[in-house]
Order: C-alpha cells, then structure tokens, then sequence
C-alpha cells in the first residue's frame, strides 16, 4: 500500500528520525539514511527529534539541569546549545556543496569534482578557498601553521549539477602535511571545511622517532626480562610476553599488561629475544587469535611495537589494549581526526588537526563539556599524553588506526544507546563500535552501524617513546 502511494505522488518525509538521546542518533547513522532520502525520486528530507537538551535549572540541587532521566537530552546541541559532535557530522551531510572525494590519490592534480546541491542557487554565488598545512611533531610547543593558502575560482554549476573545482595547487603542496577546502555561501558564511591528509603515518615516524646511539643493556631474569635504554627501563613477564613495566629515571609510569587483544582469545606460548643492529628486538609468540607480538628497543629510549592477529566473525571493537590508571590522566595533544571523538556511524563532522584536550570525566546529561576526552578517535598519527608520572608519545606507523582513550561512560538512563563494547584504557584499534539511538540498537540503523566484520589478519605498528 505503501509502495503505490509513493507512485501515486506522495513525497515522503520521516518524521523522529534517529531520535538522539545522548551521544547516540542524530549524526549516528546518518550518512546511510540521507543517501537513501538524496537519491530517492519521493524523498524531500526528514525530521529529527530534537534540536536541544531539554533541562531545568534545580535551585535545590546545587544548580543542577535537571533533563529527566532520557525525556529531555535528545538534542544536538545543549540545554545552552553547547554544539555535540553530530552537530558538526549533520552541518557536513547536509552540506548543499558535496565534495566526495575521500582520499587524494596518488594521481591527484588539483583537481576535484563538485556536485551542487542546492535547489536553486548557482555554486558561482560561492566562494572557495583552500590551505596548506603543517603539524608540529610531538615534544614540540606550536601549533599548526598555514603553508600556502589560496582561493579558487567558484564554478559555474546550477543547482542539481555537477562540475570541477581546480585548486590550482602550488609544486610543493605534497611538503605539506593536510589539504583544507573551505566553502562559503553568498554571505560569506562557512558552508563546509573539508580536509585531506597528505603525510601518512610512515612520514610521521620516520621525522620524529629517532633511534640514538649507544648500547641497549639486557637483564634476564628467571620471570622477568628487563631492558635498559637510555633513561628508561622496560620489563616483559616471560609468561605472558606483555610488557609488564616502565620506569625512566627510576622512577614508574604506570603504562602496562599489554598489548592485549581485544575480542578474541590469545594464549602466550614463547618468547625470545636478539640483538639487530645495535636494537633489542622481544618477541612473543601466541595461539588462538593473537599471533605474535614484536618489540625492538633502541637506545634513544624509543620502542616499537609490532603485532598481529587473526580474527573472523563480527564484533563491536578490534584491537589491542594497554593499561594506564584513568587517575592519573590529565589531558592529550593530537594529530588526527578530531577534535570531536567518531564511531563506526559517525565518522563525518571532523576535520584532520592538532587537538589539544584535558582529561574529564564526562557523563551523558550530567555534563556538557564538548569535545568529550574519552572515546575513539580516528586516523590518528600521533598522541602525547600527559599524566601525573610524565609524558606518554604515541607515534602511528600505519595509516587507518583508531586510537581509544578509555571507554565512554553511558547517560544514567541509556536506553539503546548503551555501549556493549569491551572496556579499554589505551587501545590501538582496526575498528570501533558503532552507537544506537533512544529507540534501536546501532544494528538496525543501516550498514555503517553494523558490527565490524573481522575475516583475516590483521596487523598494527606503533612507536613509544616515555618521558618524566
């Protein structure tokens, strides 16, 4: 019956769609259902419930915003139209310019295809520009600066067209490490920026990990094997081939018991180590889904780490996990997508940068402090976290990393929007989990919330460096 209205000329509009409570709806899963509506000959658009958090100041709880419970936090913005991560993922969806090139390719000249999505307006009634930019690396107290900058030549494209945009790039844009595209409208107002990535993580690690000079000092124990690298000290259990402890100028940084593997079942059975090249490489070996474990230590006090396992089937998270005491966090500095946390159905809305965050412990309709520092944080190419006992460096050596800091916490009354991923403290994942909204579980939202679906190997390379 349905079907034959729509022929007969009903357009079609959802009404509640991806009902928001907390975190979850509204930019969750957006992407699938808006491709559909766009492309539909009877689709004309949708309504999602709602624009705000809905609260009362409680004089006497201590001026406490009172939403009840799940009736009043549906909203993309908060109670004082704080902006939440999806606002910015529904601003880039909705888009009227559509630009959807993801990566620059090897073969890319400058130039891009655009599609007009406006209904009446001509794209030569917008501006565009674009910048070039650099990152500092980690240890380094600056922000990003612009390299280059320049603006393009707005295309004659009428509404429900497509054209070219040629950015007209300078030779040396490949020095840079980002490419940003900015839209306007008419009123000069921001439509969209969007972001590339030019450097992958090998330009990362091969700029900023230095491997130094000198000797790598063993300590072979029964249990224990210990390595001594410049200022820092390293332990690995021989019956579970996790490292187990670091202490740099005697003195402990609680990073540990890892790596772990996240979702599937690993028994250690052997571990082994040599000297390559003035590094000491320890080597694990498991059964099950882990396969193996790999560390090569130098003498700068820089270490890498190497892994891979196995897996098939579907879960929420992928990866490996490291301990870190939540306690004794106290902020991050980023490169990568940010600087609002992703899932696996809310990946639009941000944009390749620098972000610097302290640590908070945020609660869904208790706090509204945005960006949230707990969460899964995508393409990143390196971290530095500082905590009470130092500084902790994360450099990527492979593009397509998610990092995880910690699990984030569900609103008091969570409804479907209730996490079921496994808890995690410092994890380095190949996928995270997707999040449902107030009224369905993620998996029912369309196939960028399903589960991961694992099937092969599966391989991770990061460098660390521990700093007092």
């Amino acid at each position: 019956k349905l079907v034959k209205k729509i022929d007969a000329g009903y357009l079609v509009m959802p009404t509640e769609l991806l009902h928001g409570l907390y975190d979850g709806g509204h930019g969750a899963g957006l992407d699938d259902y808006w491709k559909l509506i766009y492309e539909s000959e009877t689709g004309v658009g949708a309504f999602m419930w709602a624009f705000a958090d809905e609260g009362v100041v409680r004089g006497d709880k201590g001026g406490l915003i009172d939403v009840d419970l799940d009736h009043g936090p549906d909203g993309i913005v908060g109670p004082k139209h704080e902006k939440e991560g999806s606002f910015y993922t529904i601003k880039e969806i909705f888009s009227p310019v559509y630009i959807g090139m993801e990566k620059l390719g090897g073969d890319f000249d400058g130039k891009m295809c655009v599609e007009n999505r406006y209904d009446f307006s001509n794209l030569s009634e917008c501006g565009f520009s674009w910048k070039l930019i650099k990152f500092p690396g980690p240890g380094a107290n600056r922000s990003m600066r612009v390299f280059k900058h320049g603006k393009i030549a707005s295309p004659d494209v009428e509404a429900k067209g497509s054209g070219e945009l040629n950015l007209k790039l300078p030779a040396d844009w490949r020095s840079a490490d980002a490419l940003y595209l900015t839209a306007r409208d008419e009123d000069g107002r921001e439509i969209w920026t969007w972001s590339w990535g030019i450097s992958g993580a090998e330009d990362y690690s091969r700029r900023y990990v230095k491997r130094g000079s000198g000797k790598v000092e063993l300590m072979d124990g029964a249990l224990k094997l210990g390595v001594r690298a410049g200022k820092s000290e390293f332990v690995f259990g021989k019956n579970s081939g996790k490292l187990e402890k670091v202490r740099v100028e005697g003195k402990d940084i609680s990073f540990n018991n890892g790596p772990r593997l996240i979702g599937g079942e690993s028994k250690f059975e052997k571990m082994r180590h040599w000297f390559d090249g003035g590094a000491l490489v320890v080597e694990a070996k498991y059964t099950g889904d882990m396969n193996w474990v790999k560390w090569s230590i130098w003498p700068s006090g820089w270490v890498k780490l190497e892994y891979e396992y196995q897996m098939s089937g579907k879960f929420d998270i992928m990866g490996v996990d490291f301990d870190y005491p939540e306690g004794r966090m106290k902020g991050m500095r980023l490169v990568g997508n940010g600087p609002f946390r992703v899932w696996k159905n809310r990946s639009k809305g941000g944009l390749i940068g620098l972000w610097e965050n302290e640590y908070f412990d945020d609660t869904p309709a208790v706090t509204w402090r945005y960006p949230e520092f707990k969460g899964y944080y995508g393409d990143f190419k390196w971290v530095e976290f500082a905590t009470g006992q130092g500084v902790i460096t994360a450099v990527a050596e492979m593009d397509g990393l998610y990092l995880g800091v910690y699990t984030p916490k569900d609103g008091p009354w969570p409804n479907k929007t209730k996490l079921e991923a496994a808890d995690t403290q410092i994890a380095f994942l190949h996928g995270v989990p997707a999040i449902g909204t107030k009224f369905h579980k993620a998996e029912m939202l369309g196939p960028e919330s399903e589960k991961n679906v694992a099937d092969g190997v599966y391989e991770g390379a990061v460098y660390f460096r521990f700093e007092r």
